[in-house]
Order: structure tokens, then sequence, then C-alpha cells
């Protein structure tokens, strides 16, 4: 009986020792579950990393989006003036202006003359910028348009879209 306890208090002792050893040695970890510091610092710079070459193309992503919104908030406002046009809807001509930020599709001979109660406007970011014609009008029966050329949208890193408007009405973009 007494090898027995004897065994028991050997056991017991050499178990502390080992505790007290492992507490004693800061260079280990206690435990493996968790993360060490320069594990964490190593995952921060690969995540920053991915970050700083993603976010350009996520910003040209962006302006693509914004590009394309704006050319094809033109060209639906261009085709439904022409279609109103076309059919004689309220005996007039119909038309379109391309601001900044906005395209707004009226009725009348020229957006300084509309009848601002027909005018339906739909909206683009405004650091989208525009150049050609801004403004073209659709004639009552024929749906010709005066002028015929082409409405430039540029974005701020310079990406560019193109609607034309041909003579017979027709739009390519």
């Amino acid at each position: 009986m007494m090898l027995i306890r004897r065994g028991i208090l050997d056991t017991k002792r050499s178990f502390l020792r080992f505790r007290l050893s492992r507490l004693l040695d800061s260079s280990r970890p206690t435990s493996g579950h968790g993360f060490t510091l320069i594990e964490l610092l190593l995952s921060m710079a690969i995540i920053s990393t991915v970050f700083v070459f993603s976010a350009p193309l996520l910003n040209s992503f962006h302006w693509n989006a914004e590009l394309n919104n704006a050319t094809n908030s033109t060209v639906q406002s261009l085709r439904r003036a022409a279609t109103l046009a076309r059919s004689g809807q309220e005996d007039s001509q119909w038309g379109v202006r391309i601001n900044s930020g906005s395209v707004t599709l009226f009725k009348g001979t020229s957006y300084a003359t509309r009848d601002t109660a027909f005018d339906e406007g739909l909206n683009f970011a405004t650091s989208i910028t525009t150049g050609g014609i801004n403004e073209v009008v659709f004639s009552k029966l024929t749906g010709l348009p005066v002028p015929t050329g082409t409405i430039i949208f540029t974005s701020p890193q310079g990406q560019a879209r193109s609607v034309v408007v041909n003579s017979e009405g027709g739009l390519s973009y």
C-alpha cells in the first residue's frame, strides 16, 4: 500500500513539475489553439495587399457601370421620343436634351420652348461629362431627327461611350 501511495505522490509531483515548467517557459505557447502575433501580422499584410491591388479594379468597374447607365438612359429616352413623334402623340414633335447628370425627354420644337408639363427625366452620375450634340428633336409622324450626330459620355478616368443618331433616326452605341 505504501508503494502505491508513493507511486501516486511521485506521479503528482512530476505532473506539478511539468505544469510549473510549462508556466515558466514563456517561449512556448500554452495552447495550440490560438494565433501568434506573427501569424496575425502576416494575415493583415496579405489582406491589405489584396485590397490595395483590387481597389483600382473595383473603381474601374464602378465607372464602367456609370457610363453604361448614362448611355442606356439616353438611348431609352431617344427611342421613346422617336416613338412618340412617329405616333403623333399630342400632335407635336418630341425631343431629348442631354445635360450633365440627366437626360430629359420633352414635347416641343426645342428644349427652350418645350411644354414642361410633359418632361420626363432620367438621371445618371453628374461626374460623367457629355460632349457632341446635346439636343435631338424628332419630327412629327416621320420621326426623323434634327440634328444628327454623336453624343459622347466620358468618365473621370477617361473611359468613353458614344451614341450615334443617324439621319433616319437609327441609334448605334
